[in-house]
């Protein structure tokens, strides 16, 4: 608390101290100076001193010096970030060092990030006259490393040259810590970030895109190209399989305007992948065999009206699953691309029912119905991947995904299967 009339003998707030300074009153009556005024900052609204969390540094196991700095974000308004100096042959253990900073602090005053000071193309830290760390100028150097050069030169950053990905607040998940660690190279600095479980990664641009660490590149652009593909192959499969099976002018031209809808789907994966950079034309050349990510070649290979119905009431139930989550991604830009497959993917799903129905309305039908469903259900249920996936999982933590691959294809399957028996109708 500040000095006060209630305070001992002894004005410490503007006499004895030379800049303004915060300080408490321990328990046993002494004055503990916490911090200077001017040091303080505001992390998502909460008041953090530096000098609580570098108090602690001695108990940071491996580490010699460090200082906390405060980095801009575009979203907390400042991020912390304690840039530290190892003791000679000690490891960097920046999970302990968290885990020991929790059992201290409020989870808002822990440092988000770990950065070596080397990492920031220094070799000491800047010192005042007397030996205490410079905080402003290590401060200035983590915003803008020396040596980085002109400004296309230097490493990509938020707003006022925040070196951060943009991490909100997530209403629906608050249950503690949790970390989940990432690790991101800028400018040739290899630095460490946390998401907690009531937090979640927003990645508006690709530019924003090309700041994320190389694992959430690396899931969002396997992600968008094995969709990409799959919305092509979608269209080649109404084209050359179902179009040859409809067994009228009518439904021909049902399969013609869904194979439409399927490249145009493709189209807006196409977009989204060469916005960061991805060409996905050789794809349009390739057969069905040749394109690798989509590839259980047992999907395009329906023999009968009656799979033609279970493709797309049931399988495309599937695909419909998982764009609903694609359309929530951290990643803004294909969020918004698959929102507008949503519909359609629902008219397809309705036209499957309706063959299905209609093929279900005679005896010779619900068996060519049963087999067809006996042939590809096993292959739909591959379509989810690995159940345990450590990949799916990993894309949930990034905002990717809402579900994990088990997830999904328990949702999948309870929307997929009837509460009871459907009954057969009465013969006479």
């Amino acid at each position: 608390m500040r000095a006060s009339k209630d305070s001992p003998p002894g004005n410490w707030w503007t006499g004895g101290f030379a800049a303004a300074t915060w300080g408490i009153w321990t328990s046993n009556g002494r004055l503990s100076v916490v911090d200077r005024i001017d040091s303080m900052v505001i992390v998502s609204g909460e008041n953090v001193y530096p000098a609580e969390i570098e108090n602690l540094v001695p108990r940071l196991a491996g580490i010699q010096d460090a200082v906390v700095v405060a980095v801009p974000h575009a979203v907390t308004g400042v991020e912390l970030v304690l840039v530290h100096t190892l003791l000679p042959g000690a490891p960097a253990d920046h999970d302990a060092w968290r885990a020991t900073l929790m059992e201290h602090l409020g989870r808002f005053k822990v440092p988000r990030r770990f950065v070596a000071l080397d990492e920031i193309g220094v070799d000491a830290f800047p010192r005042t006259p007397v030996g205490k760390i410079q905080r402003s100028e290590v401060q200035r150097m983590a915003v803008d490393p020396p040596g980085v050069g002109s400004q296309q030169h230097r490493p990509q950053m938020h707003g006022a040259g925040c070196l951060a990905p943009i991490i909100r607040r997530r209403p629906d998940r608050l249950n503690g810590p949790c970390p989940f660690v990432l690790f991101s190279t800028r400018g040739g600095l290899r630095m460490s970030f946390q998401i907690f479980d009531d937090e979640e990664v927003v990645v508006r641009t690709s530019e924003e895109l090309k700041r994320m660490p190389v694992a959430y590149q690396k899931a969002l652009i396997s992600q968008i190209t094995i969709n990409t593909e799959g919305e092509l192959s979608g269209g080649d499969d109404y084209t050359l399989m179902f179009i040859p099976l409809a067994p009228t002018a009518e439904e021909r031209q049902v399969c013609a305007e869904r194979a439409a809808e399927e490249y145009d789907h493709y189209k807006l994966g196409k977009r989204v992948l060469a916005d960061i950079g991805i060409d996905t034309t050789p794809m349009e050349s390739q057969s069905m065999a040749e394109r690798r990510r989509f590839s259980d070649i047992r999907l395009h290979q329906c023999t009968t009206w009656a799979e033609r119905g279970i493709y797309s009431y049931i399988g495309e139930e599937s695909a419909l699953i998982m764009i609903k989550e694609f359309a929530q991604s951290s990643y803004k830009p294909w969020a918004e691309a698959v929102r507008t497959i949503i519909l359609d993917e629902k008219i397809h799903v309705a036209h499957g029912a309706r063959v299905c129905r209609n093929l279900a309305a005679t005896e010779e039908g619900r068996e060519q119905l049963q087999a067809g469903l006996n042939r590809l259900w096993p292959v739909f249920k591959d379509l989810f991947g690995t159940p345990n996936s450590a990949r799916s999982k990993r894309a949930v933590r990034f905002g990717l995904r809402q579900t994990t691959n088990a997830e999904a294809l328990e949702k999948w399957r309870k929307t997929v299967t009837p509460a009871r028996p459907l009954a057969r109708p009465h013969r006479a």
